[in-house]
C-alpha cells in the first residue's frame, strides 16, 4: 500500500507491488484506523473487542502495532460496533468469525475491508488473551454445530449464544522495524523472550540478512506480543520491550 498525490506517482507505486495481479486504487481516508473482531452466535454479530492500529508514516502505512481493546472514549465503541454490525447484516453474513477494518474520521465511521475470518497479524492470539476463557476457533464451530442440531430438531437456542464476550484484559503486538542495512547482530532478544508477560515473540531476520526499507509487512523484522491487565499497560510494555532489542547493521 502506498499513498499517491497524483498520477505522476503511479509508476513508483506499481514497482512496489509484489506481482502483476490486479490492484485497487482507493480514496485516501484521513482518520484513526481500527478493526472490529467478532463472531456470530445464533446468527447475531457479537463484538468482544475493537483493535487500534499503529501505522508507519505515509506513504506506505505499514502496520507496526495493534492494541486490543482500543482505548476509545465516550460513545465511540458503540458507534463503531453499530456501523459494523449493520454492515454485516446488510451483506447477509451470519455465521463464523469476522474482522472488519475501518477509519474513524471527523465525519464518522468509514468502513474498509470486511473479512469472514479472524484478523491476522496475531490479533486472534491477542483476542484469546484479552477475553479470558474464549475458545477463539472452538466457539464459532460450536455455534455452527448447535445450529445444525437445532435445525434438525426444529428449534431451540444455540449453545453458547449467551456467553459473556468482553475483553477484560489488554494485549499488544509491536513489530520490530530496524534501520535498513545488512544485519550484523541482534542484542537483547533472548532477554525479551524470557519476560513472563510476553505471550509470543518471533524474530524473522538473522545476521547476514539485508533489512529493507519499511514498505510492506514483509519488511518487518519480527514482533513482540504482550499481555497485561489492561490495554494501556500492554501498549507501553510492548513499546518498551521492542525498543530494548538492538539491531546492529552496516550499510
Amino acid at each position: 500500500m502506498s499513498l499517491l498525490s497524483g498520477p505522476d506517482g503511479l509508476p513508483a507505486a506499481l514497482e512496489l507491488l509484489p506481482d502483476a495481479r490486479p490492484f485497487l486504487v482507493e480514496e485516501y481516508v484521513e482518520g484513526d484506523e481500527y478493526s472490529v473482531e467478532g463472531v456470530f452466535l445464533d446468527g447475531v454479530a457479537r463484538v468482544p473487542a475493537i483493535t487500534a492500529k499503529e501505522k508507519a508514516a505515509p506513504p506506505h502505512f505499514v502496520e507496526v502495532g495493534h492494541v486490543l481493546p482500543a482505548e476509545l472514549q465516550g460513545s465511540a465503541t458503540d458507534e463503531i460496533s453499530h456501523q459494523v454490525t449493520t454492515a454485516l447484516s446488510t451483506l447477509g453474513l451470519h455465521t463464523g468469525a469476522f474482522h472488519v477494518q475501518l477509519w474513524r474520521t471527523a465525519e464518522g465511521v468509514v468502513l474498509g475491508e470486511v473479512h469472514g475470518r479472524y484478523g491476522g497479524d496475531w490479533i486472534h492470539r491477542m483476542l484469546a488473551y484479552a477475553v479470558p476463557g474464549l475458545e477463539v476457533y472452538g466457539l464459532p464451530h460450536d455455534d455452527m454445530l448447535a445450529h445444525t442440531a437445532r435445525t434438525a430438531r426444529g428449534g431451540g437456542a444455540a449453545a453458547g449464544s449467551g456467553a459473556a464476550l468482553e475483553a477484560t484484559r489488554g494485549a499488544t503486538v509491536r513489530y520490530l522495524t530496524p534501520q535498513p542495512g545488512r544485519l550484523v547482530a541482534v542484542e537483547g532478544w533472548e532477554e525479551v523472550r524470557s519476560q513472563p508477560d510476553v505471550l509470543h515473540a518471533e524474530l524473522t531476520v538473522a545476521p547476514g540478512d539485508v533489512i529493507r526499507p519499511l514498505r510492506r509487512s514483509g519488511d518487518r523484522a519480527g514482533f513482540v506480543l504482550v499481555g497485561a491487565p489492561d490495554a494501556a499497560q500492554a501498549r507501553l510494555r510492548a513499546r518498551e520491550l521492542a525498543a530494548s532489542v538492538r539491531f546492529r547493521t552496516v550499510s
